[in-house]
């Protein structure tokens, strides 16, 4: 109903996507676009193929939320909230535990660089964090709001207004132009924004594609197609900012244009959260989050968090398991 709702963007010739058309991109990202609904997709349900037992999992990671909540955070308040969050899937007749009894918090304005290898865990906590996929168990809570327990359409509303995702094949519509791709999530919303169009016009400059408003995807190169994504996923203002490889189909030089811009969106209190297997890439996060078997290996300062310095944070040590201050 909202496409008819833009009437300045009706009379530019804006109309609604083909009745059954796909985003691009993996469906195992969770996405789909049917007409005007937005639907789940079948999710990777094999993120995390090794058993560990409970008790371990309990010890490692509520030694880290201990150092997270000792470690001092003037004038921040809590974003994401995950409480004794463990989610399992069933592979035929074994029960495997993907995450498991995962406590953390993440800020705001914080950035974040979630790491591991293939089955760590880090794709799961991504679904988990963007309401793609829920808990097995656990709370989890994003601005003081329980999200683990809303029904579909509840959830589906929140995670449109509250979250932002950037994806590693950009996920833009074809048949959509920059400006329309960057207000696409409105089309979500129970009511159009009142001055929607001009923000989605300052976010197009705001990352350098003020002149090319109306280029289709084709006409774009990755980077520019990733920038489209930036705005696109800004432009509701979210609480929290999700990006899953976001540099992972960029040559080094446009991956480090964009990190640039990932780096000016944190300066100005973004909060970001980004999902990376490349080491160089984590790195320039305030801070980094290491998964290993659906457990936290470490957490340590990344540059832009200690002017280079780095502070591992070990499981292992006494400190982080008992709550001191690290």
């Amino acid at each position: 109903r909202n496409w008819q709702g833009c009437a300045s963007l009706r009379g530019r010739g804006w109309g609604q996507p083909a009745a059954g058309s796909q985003v691009q991109g993996r469906p195992t990202e969770g996405w789909q676009v049917k007409g005007r609904q937005a639907r789940r997709a079948s999710l990777r349900s094999g993120s995390g193929a090794i058993q560990w037992s409970a008790g371990q999992g309990r010890s490692l990671n509520r030694g880290f939320q201990a150092v997270n909540e000792a470690t001092p955070q003037p004038g921040k308040e809590p974003v994401a909230e995950l409480r004794d969050v463990t989610r399992t899937y069933k592979m035929g007749d074994e029960e495997v535990n993907a995450l498991s009894s995962f406590d953390f918090t993440f800020n705001r304005g914080e950035y974040w660089a979630i790491m591991g290898s293939s089955g760590s865990g880090k794709s799961t906590l991504l679904n988990l964090l963007g309401c793609i996929d829920r808990p097995t168990s656990g709370s989890y809570r994003i601005r003081g709001r329980e999200v683990a327990s809303m029904d579909d359409d509840t959830l589906s509303t929140f995670r449109g207004k509250e979250l932002g995702f950037i994806f590693q094949s950009y996920n833009l519509l074809p048949q959509l132009d920059v400006l329309e791709n960057i207000l696409m999530p409105v089309m979500y919303q129970d009511e159009v924004p009142e001055g929607i169009e001009d923000r989605a016009l300052r976010l197009a400059e705001r990352v350098g594609l003020g002149g090319r408003l109306h280029h289709r995807p084709t006409q774009l190169s990755g980077g520019q197609q990733q920038r489209v994504a930036i705005a696109r996923s800004l432009i509701n203002d979210p609480a929290l900012l999700l990006a899953d490889e976001a540099t992972g189909n960029l040559d080094s030089r446009t991956a480090d244009e964009i990190l640039e811009l990932f780096d000016e969106l944190h300066d100005e209190g973004t909060t970001i959260l980004l999902v990376t297997h490349e080491q160089d890439v984590g790195e320039r996060a305030e801070n980094i989050l290491r998964l290993k078997d659906g457990l936290i290996e470490s957490v340590h300062r990344g540059r832009r968090g200690q002017s280079g310095a780095t502070e591992a944070f070990e499981a292992s040590t006494p400190k982080a398991i008992s709550g001191e201050q690290v």
